[in-house]
This record gives structure tokens, C-alpha cells and sequence, in this order.
């Protein structure tokens, strides 16, 4: 059954992530020299948004085409390899395949999903890319909205369906399947992949300065504009709140890619008023059920901020800021609900780094 108009949830296509968490902070104005050019559009892509934006002297209307389409190009190749949504892509050919033998994909594809399998042993399976029929059976893939949550028995079938241990990456890049049926659903990690692949796109076609947003997921690279570093503001977790209208901090970011999971946008609710985030535990089959709002990781690259903000949400605010403090290039800023009602902010010991000063959050 589709959910009611006031119960539908952010649709992204390829991608089951949190998205507008996060917004930029900054108007454009002229460098030094006066001469600072700022090319800005917007795409579609992923069933959502993409964002890009660059800094650069004078961009002509040919380099501008020219750029606009080569991102556009990439964005559509990792659709094609990794969308659970094109029946032609790469993927879905991949959970139609009926044996264990080895299955030929991209190396992009390879190496994200060798990525996601190493993240489900470092996280004790709680990122688990094999999730498909679990996520199917909770109406946030394939299968579509729904108002009645599944029974208990049907949550265990799906539980005997998936495993991220029952997938290999083989050691010249192929893909095996080791139980019949096993389907992949990359939505944890693939939109900060694509973020990483049109960042490497615009670096080799001369370009250091800029903004990307890939359905939510941002690499920000050089300086804005101002010639300072991009800042970006950590929504607070209100889904009444128009986006950008408050925010819960805001960070100056250089050469960083940033990530953001939250439960306040996608979900749905029975008839009995229970809510049900698009977020689930595989250890339980179910949606999470701790008080964190949001999680904001910031990493090296943006497939790692991805995966990683997926596995905090996971985790839950306790678990997770332990863990995170295990990892020395990434950081992390929580906001949990308390049981008043209001919102905690805690940030790990090295986020505070980037957290702008001059601008207080409100």
C-alpha cells in the first residue's frame, strides 16, 4: 500500500542514505583579484539532487558545457553500475545471477563493494550490503511504501536471506555469491562513491577548488569563493523545519568529504502512530529504535564518510562514539533526543577541529 501524502518519504532512488542534513554557508563575492569565477548548477541524479559548484578564474561557456557533461556522464556510470533500481545495471544483473559462480562487474563496482565487506567485519556486520530483502520487506526498496509493518515471521525469513559473509569479492575483482538468492542493495556506501568519482573527474580536468553534493553526500575541496574554507551546517533534526533554518553547528571544511545519517526524514508510520525509520539493524532485522537523531562524519573521502555514518546510526550514540574514536582520520558529531524531548549535541574528541567559531550555531 502507498503511504499517505504526509507520510512520504525523501525519495532517492539508488540511494536509501539521509540527504539534506547539510547545507553550505556562504555567499558568492569576488576573490583578491577580482577576477574569482564561480560556476554553479544543479543536476539530477539518483532518483534526487546533485550540487556542484566551482572556483575558478575565467570558465568559458564551452569548458562550462564540457564540465557539466562529463559530470553528468560519470553520475549515469555509476548508475549503471550500481542502481538496484535499473533493471540494466550492473546489480541488478548481479541479484538476478542464480549460481555460485564467479559474476564479472566494473572495478569501481569491485572495489566499493571490497570497501563495504571490510566495513561489515570492522563493524561486526552492521553495515551489511546484502541487506536487499530486508530492506525490500520494510517498504524502503524495491518493493515500496507500506503502513503495516511486517510480522515477526516474515522479518526472520528475511533474516535468512542476507549476510554480508556470503559475499566475495574475488582477488581479480569478480563477484560470487554464496547463498542462493543473495541480493546486493549498496545504498550505504555507493552516493559517497560517486561524490569521490566526480571529485577525481573535476581534479583531473585542473579544477581544486569546489563544492560537490551528491544526493547529500559532499567532497569539499580548496577554498569558496571568499577564498576561505566552505562552510557547512549541520541541520538540526526537525522534520517540520524548512531546510538550512537552524542549524546544530557549522563546520570549515578543506579537502574533507562529509556524510550525514538521520531517521527524521524517511520513515513511516502504522495505524497505531509508531514510527519506523528507513534505517535498520541488521542484527535485529528491524528499523533502529535508540534516541540518536543524526550522525555527521567527516573523512577522507567521501565513501568512507558514507559507510561510516550509516554504521554509527547503527550503532547508536553510545556504541558509536567509541568506536569512532578508533578511527585516527575520521570524526564524528551526534545529536540525540533526551528524554525530555530536547536534543543533545556531542561531538568526538576530534571533530571540534572543525567546527567554525565565528559563526554560532542557532
Amino acid at each position: 500500500m502507498r503511504l499517505p501524502p504526509r507520510h512520504s518519504r525523501w525519495c532517492l532512488g539508488l540511494f536509501l542514505q539521509a540527504c539534506w542534513l547539510v547545507a553550505p554557508l556562504w555567499a558568492a563575492s569576488p576573490g583578491a583579484e577580482g577576477n574569482t569565477n564561480l560556476l554553479v548548477w544543479q543536476g539530477k541524479t539518483m532518483g534526487s539532487f546533485y550540487t556542484a559548484k566551482i572556483v575558478a578564474p575565467v570558465i568559458t561557456l564551452r569548458q562550462q558545457r564540457e564540465v557539466r557533461i562529463a559530470v553528468d556522464q560519470c553520475l549515469a556510470e555509476v548508475n549503471r553500475q550500481m542502481s538496484h533500481y535499473q533493471t540494466n545495471s550492473e546489480l541488478s544483473a548481479f541479484n538476478r545471477w542464480g549460481t555460485d559462480q564467479p559474476f564479472r562487474v566494473s572495478p569501481g563496482f569491485a572495489r566499493v563493494t571490497r570497501y563495504a565487506l571490510e566495513l561489515g567485519r570492522r563493524t561486526g556486520g552492521l553495515v551489511d550490503v546484502t541487506l536487499a530483502p530486508l530492506i525490500n520487506l520494510w517498504g524502503f526498496g524495491q518493493r515500496g511504501e507500506i503502513i503495516t509493518p511486517p510480522t515477526e515471521a516474515e522479518v526472520q525469513t528475511a533474516r535468512q536471506q542476507f549476510g554480508y559473509r556470503w559475499l566475495e569479492v574475488t582477488t581479480n575483482g569478480m563477484l560470487r555469491k554464496h547463498l542462493p538468492g543473495l541480493q546486493l542493495n549498496l545504498s550505504a556506501v555507493a552516493a559517497g562513491h560517486a561524490a569521490d568519482q566526480v571529485a577525481d573527474l573535476l581534479r583531473s580536468l585542473g579544477h581544486t577548488n569546489f563544492f560537490l553534493d551528491i544526493t547529500g553526500e559532499m567532497v569539499l575541496s580548496g577554498h569558496n569563493p571568499s577564498g576561505q574554507p566552505w562552510r557547512i551546517g549541520i541541520q538540526q533534526p526537525d522534520p517540520d523545519l524548512p531546510q538550512g533554518q537552524a542549524h546544530a553547528a557549522i563546520v570549515a571544511l578543506t579537502d574533507r568529504a562529509l556524510a550525514t545519517s538521520g531517521n527524521y526524514r524517511k520513515f513511516f508510520q502504522d495505524a497505531a502512530g509508531n514510527t519506523y525509520s528507513h534505517i535498520l539493524n541488521p542484527r535485529t532485522g528491524r528499523p533502529v529504535t535508540h534516541r540518536l537523531a543524526s550522525v555527521t562524519v567527516l573523512a577522507d573521502t567521501c565513501l568512507e564518510a558514507d559507510g561510516l555514518s550509516t554504521a554509527l546510526f547503527v550503532m547508536g550514540p553510545e556504541e558509536g562514539l567509541k568506536w569512532i574514536e578508533t578511527q585516527p582520520r575520521s570524526a564524528a558529531f551526534f545529536i540525540i533526543r533526551n528524554p525530555q524531548g530536547g536534543l543533545e549535541r556531542v561531538a568526538s574528541r576530534r571533530f571540534p577541529a572543525w567546527i567554525d567559531p565565528a559563526v554560532p550555531a542557532k
